[in-house]
């Protein structure tokens, strides 16, 4: 035999060698697997379990946290939002086109229209 049979022949063990320790490895894998299932009932949890209870209630606080976590997202953009529209009128209020720079331009702004003159009695 050459040498490239020789390291064929060495190549080929070693991958059978390794296949084994895979194939172990799966069977104890499998069976930790198994073991943690049946600790914990599957997953649906025994009510009389304490561990389960516990399970159960930070699955709930996880919830209730996720459900603020959205909420505040929500309120954050309207903020976000609100914030914009305030900074329109406030700098359309500094450049009314009456250029009278007065509060009643401010108050009178109609944000719905966002128009660029207010309707300030101080105009009539």
């Amino acid at each position: 035999m050459n040498d490239d049979d020789t390291e064929r022949d060495n190549l080929y063990a070693r991958a059978e060698r390794i296949s084994a320790e895979l194939g172990n490895m799966t069977l104890e894998l499998k069976a930790c697997i198994e073991n943690v299932n049946s600790r914990s009932g599957s997953g649906q949890g025994d009510a009389s379990d304490p561990l389960s209870k516990i399970v159960r209630i930070l699955n709930n606080q996880l919830q209730a946290l996720t459900n603020v976590d959205a909420s505040t997202q929500d309120v954050t953009m309207r903020l976000e939002q609100l914030t914009g529209e305030l900074s329109i009128v406030l700098f359309r209020w500094s450049t009314c086109l009456h250029g009278c720079n007065q509060l009643a331009c401010l108050q009178s702004f109609s944000l719905s229209t966002r128009a660029l003159t207010c309707s300030s009695p101080l105009h009539d």
